[in-house]
């Protein structure tokens, strides 16, 4: 009963540390949709075409992405082009949201990347491109998953 009471205790100061410090839940899907349906994003991105959308990847401090979200991409390439989104931690838990584009046989894969909520870093959205020189074989080095 005595280490009950202690477990029970040692949980109610990591709840009031919570309360005090600010505590970050582990952020869902969510976090993906508010990227793309925020208004300081730049107009290419606000306004740009719709392509079939990957399964959102939203991954947790060290996690990789997956060779699902790579295939994902060169299917698009293949075919009728694809959309990914990964969410990302900073080291201090700050969300980071990039979108990749690819459209069918283009030599570059399009990546939006949303650092609006680095509290740490610019705080802004950066539009770049990344060179596909041997088609949908480069986009896994585009990914960083190479």
């Amino acid at each position: 009963m005595e280490r009950r009471l202690r477990l029970g205790g040692q949980a109610w100061l990591a709840a009031a540390a919570c309360l005090l410090v600010g505590c970050q839940a582990t952020p869902g899907p969510n976090v993906i949709d508010e990227s793309r349906a925020d208004s300081s994003a730049p107009e290419t991105f606000r306004n740009r075409a719709a392509l079939p959308p990957c399964r959102d990847v939203v991954l947790d401090q060290g996690e990789r992405l997956g060779p699902e979200a790579l295939k994902c991409l060169e299917r698009g390439y293949a075919e009728d082009g694809a959309e990914l989104a990964v969410a990302l931690p900073t080291v201090e838990g700050d969300m980071l949201v990039s979108h990749y584009r690819v459209t069918p046989r283009t030599p570059s894969l399009q990546v939006f990347h949303d650092a609006t909520r680095d509290k740490f870093g610019s705080g802004e959205w950066t539009e770049s491109s990344c060179p596909l020189p041997q088609g949908a074989e480069s986009i896994a080095a585009c990914l960083g998953v190479a």
